[in-house]
């Protein structure tokens, strides 16, 4: 609750929802910062191995921020407020589950897929096997 404050004394505003896929109830914070309500270039961060995002909202937030986009944290199956269990299955679904929301719900011009520790892995298998309908084209 600390960080959400503090955030929301600097101008951000903060989202805490919860996403269902594969029968996985996976808890989330939304991060944007109110001088940019209709930006649609956004970092999904893959979390380490029982890291929780109540705990990463001031750090991520604001370094994404000066990257120019809004953040989506994710916590994994069984950690804080998200339910399923810490399989493969669970784990990676936690980064499909953000890919869809930034996708279909967030309406994302640009996803820029982070992992940290583990979660670089579950990021890097999600990314692989994830049919993107995000498309950055430079030409």
């Amino acid at each position: 609750a600390h960080q959400i404050d503090l955030m929301t004394r600097r101008g951000y505003r903060i989202y805490e929802r919860h996403l269902d896929y594969l029968g996985v109830n996976y808890s989330i914070a939304i991060i944007m910062h109110s001088d940019s309500p209709h930006n649609k270039k956004w970092c999904l961060h893959s979390l380490g191995a029982g890291w929780e995002w109540e705990n990463l909202i001031v750090y991520y937030g604001e370094k994404n921020y000066r990257y120019g986009c809004n953040t989506l944290l994710i916590n994994g199956p069984g950690v804080s407020l998200s339910s399923g269990w810490p399989t493969r299955e669970h784990i990676v679904g936690s980064v499909k589950a953000g890919l869809y929301f930034l996708e279909n719900i967030a309406e994302a011009s640009h996803i820029i897929l982070h992992g940290s520790c583990l979660g670089a892995a579950i990021a890097s298998e999600a990314m692989y096997t994830h049919d993107f309908h995000v498309w950055n084209s430079t030409g």
